[in-house]
């Protein structure tokens, strides 16, 4: 398996979108290259990282929606249990 088709795999796995896992290509293509256990540390590490990726992007996407029903509830006097405000 080619180490672009590897890095989309685990990106898919971990739910994370390919061009933020991207940047860890050279560290996959190096594992291609390595012996197993070096090869093993190596995807391990790009495991870790896209994993922590991926809850960074959970965290991130939380707080935009509180965000948002911060902001819906003073600009329109809405809290989340109302109906949709009508504009």
């Amino acid at each position: 398996m080619s180490p672009e088709r590897k890095l989309e795999r685990l990106c898919r796995r971990h739910r994370v979108p390919l061009s933020i896992g991207q940047r860890l290509l050279p560290l996959v293509e190096r594992a291609a290259r390595a012996d197993s256990e070096l090869r093993r540390r190596l995807l391990d590490v790009v495991e870790a990282t896209l994993a922590r990726d991926a809850e960074e992007l959970s965290h991130a996407e939380h707080l935009d929606e509180r965000c948002l029903i911060a902001v819906a509830s003073k600009l329109h006097r809405w809290s989340p249990g109302d109906a949709p405000p009508r504009i």
